[in-house]
């Protein structure tokens, strides 16, 4: 039931319609759904110009956040501190350093690619239901832009402080990639 919530209040942010979104993300169990949920709806309370209501949808995401242990966390956070950046500078730096630490203290037998799905099993049977709301992409590509517009040198610090290297090279190639255009 979750992830057909998660999936119909993510159909109600492909139109538009973020009210809606915020009752089904109230009612969902902390994990990943209602995470990547909250950061949806901040995305689109910032699209509208409502800053308190994306803050509050921001802080929604980072508290369930926090909750999780696994692989996509840091990727939330460094999403989180992207959708920031438009609004509040100094929290997107803090949540943006919070990422790194995750990236690096992320243990070894972790998978170096996350997988932004959930799988679904009933016996012999199972489907996989993707974790994709409109506008949200977790990647350094997307978060790192409006960061660096933020705060160039405190973002190029954090960057320079990732340890593994998968992670330094995506981040590295991301802010060449904004920093050139």
């Amino acid at each position: 039931m979750t992830l057909i919530d998660f999936a119909e209040a993510a159909g109600s942010l492909e139109n538009g319609e973020a009210a809606p979104a915020e009752e089904v993300a109230n009612k969902l169990p902390e994990g990943i759904e209602r995470a990547v949920l909250w950061l949806g709806i901040a995305r689109a309370r910032t699209e509208q110009s409502d800053v308190v209501k994306a803050s509050e949808a921001i802080n929604a995401a980072l508290a369930t956040t926090r909750k999780l242990y696994e692989a996509r966390r840091p990727f939330l956070l460094l999403t989180a501190a992207g959708l920031l950046a438009r609004f509040d500078p100094v929290l997107a730096q803090a949540i943006l350093s919070e990422a790194i630490r995750e990236f690096n203290s992320q243990k070894p037998e972790l998978p170096p690619r996350v997988d932004w799905q959930q799988e679904v099993s009933a016996g012999r049977l199972w489907r996989h239901f993707p974790l994709k709301v409109k506008g949200i992409e977790y990647s350094f590509e997307e978060a790192l832009p409006p960061l660096l517009a933020a705060d160039y040198q405190g973002t190029a610090a954090s960057v320079l402080a990732l340890k593994g290297e998968d992670q330094l090279a995506q981040a590295m190639l991301a802010l060449t990639a904004a920093l050139l255009k």
